[in-house]
């Protein structure tokens, strides 16, 4: 960031679970492409993929969204901010 390296026209992708798209991360992340790679959890405790809205994550995808937000979280004053 002290080299004014802002991470513009750079493509990152990430292999964990979900990501909640917070404010920090509006407009950050290709939710065409993005899918959570954890699961959620059915009646019977068995882990099913995510489908319909939340195939990208939600409020529970909690380390997807740490290391999105590590990587690409807009300085918008409130949060954290990210590398690129």
């Amino acid at each position: 960031l002290d080299n004014n390296w802002t991470g513009q026209g750079v493509t990152v992708g990430v292999v964990d679970d979900g990501i909640f798209i917070s404010a920090e991360l509006e407009g950050q992340v290709d939710t065409a492409r993005s899918r959570d790679f954890g699961g959620v959890q059915d009646a019977n405790g068995k882990i099913v993929p995510r489908t319909g809205p939340d195939a990208i994550g939600d409020r529970t995808s909690t380390h997807g969204t740490a290391v999105a937000s590590i990587i690409a979280a807009k300085n918008n004053g409130t949060g954290v901010q990210g590398l690129a």
